[in-house]
């Protein structure tokens, strides 16, 4: 007798489904932006990535018992409602942290190409300690740049590090978020980075944002920079998948939410979710994670400042996403989806 068909439904931004799940499940592949409950008749586990909001409207009917998202963040997940229905989650924390970490000195070299500036005589600022910034603040510090960072949920849970406040983080010369979404609570991230923030930093300075969307009010920053006070690179909007195109016209880079779209990192979450997906139904796992990627991996050790300043811009062409974006938005203001699902494969770099 053969054994019980598992049936998926899978965002179709999601790489290697068919390598990883072809062999243990029927799958099913749709818009990630576009899943409703109509969409989950006879599924029994649904994959998705950050543009799906998973929530009672679209669960209430099905019979879903596991759902995995292949992302760090877990804004978009009703974990609560889940729990109440037995419904397993697993997401894929660290999953693209290395990408978004390259993501972020690449910037940061590029800014200071621009301004003739060394990171050796600036102060950087990490908001958010967790799988992406502590990497991000092992790299600064073991090239000997001055780092501090701000993280209050992790100080007052005991973890040991030199905890600074947000006002040591406001004088800093490159300031970047690395923050879930929260709305509520003690530490809700949204607005965080608001007016009052925004007006204490110095002049002259680079804000960095590739965590969500509205954790830095997009109007007050806009005026900051109409106003030349600072400068910023954006990879998540308070609006996406509409983009404010003054906003746009006004950042330093703008990219569309891709900064952790390395091609191992997309890999690596579909990867954990398999991991996962083969505990909760109890199957064997069949498949190797360094047989999914192709040949060719990057493995880059920089030495020095001026080593990272000048090999990130040739091993990764942010540049070139950046000038995508603005040549595509302005032809066509809800592209923003397309260009992520049609984003080139870009390979990690940096050996952590």
């Amino acid at each position: 007798m053969s054994e019980p068909v598992i049936h998926i439904l899978a965002d179709e931004n999601m790489p290697a489904l068919s390598a990883c799940f072809g062999s243990v499940a029927q799958i099913k592949t749709t818009a990630g932006r576009d899943i409703s409950h109509k969409d989950l008749q006879n599924v029994d586990a649904l994959l998705v990535r950050s543009v799906t909001q998973v929530n009672a409207d679209l669960l209430c009917a099905s019979d879903v018992q596991f759902v995995g998202s292949a992302t760090i963040g877990t804004d978009h997940i009703d974990q609560a409602f889940l729990d109440s229905r037995n419904i397993e989650f697993v997401h894929a924390p660290g999953s693209n942290a290395q990408s978004v970490v390259e993501y972020v000195i690449t910037a940061v070299a590029l800014w200071c190409q621009k301004h003739n500036k060394s990171p050796k005589n600036l102060k950087f600022g990490i908001i958010g300690k967790g799988q992406i910034g502590s990497r991000l603040f092992d790299f600064l510090n073991d090239l000997g740049v001055t780092v501090v960072c701000c993280d209050p949920p992790l100080e007052h849970a005991g973890i040991q590090s030199p905890w600074h406040g947000m006002e040591a983080i406001q004088q800093c010369d490159v300031i970047s978020c690395h923050v879930p979404l929260t709305a509520e609570g003690a530490y809700a991230t949204k607005h965080l980075i608001d007016e009052d923030f925004m007006s204490g930093m110095k002049s002259g300075a680079l804000l960095i944002n590739s965590s969500r969307g509205p954790v830095v009010d997009n109007a007050s920053l806009l005026n900051h920079l109409k106003a030349h006070h600072f400068e910023a690179v954006l990879d998540v909007w308070e609006t996406e998948p509409v983009i404010e195109l003054p906003l746009m016209d006004a950042v330093f880079l703008a990219t569309p939410h891709i900064a952790g779209y390395a091609y191992e990192a997309k890999i690596r979450g579909t990867f954990m979710l398999y991991q996962a997906f083969c505990q909760h139904f109890k199957l064997k796992e069949s498949v190797v994670f360094d047989d999914l990627l192709p040949a060719g991996k990057i493995s880059t050790h920089f030495k020095s400042v001026e080593d990272w300043l000048s090999q990130a811009p040739v091993l990764y062409d942010l540049k070139a996403d950046d000038s995508r974006m603005r040549q595509e938005v302005k032809k066509n203001a809800y592209v923003f989806d397309n260009l992520r699902k049609n984003y080139p494969k870009r390979r990690e770099f940096l050996r952590l």
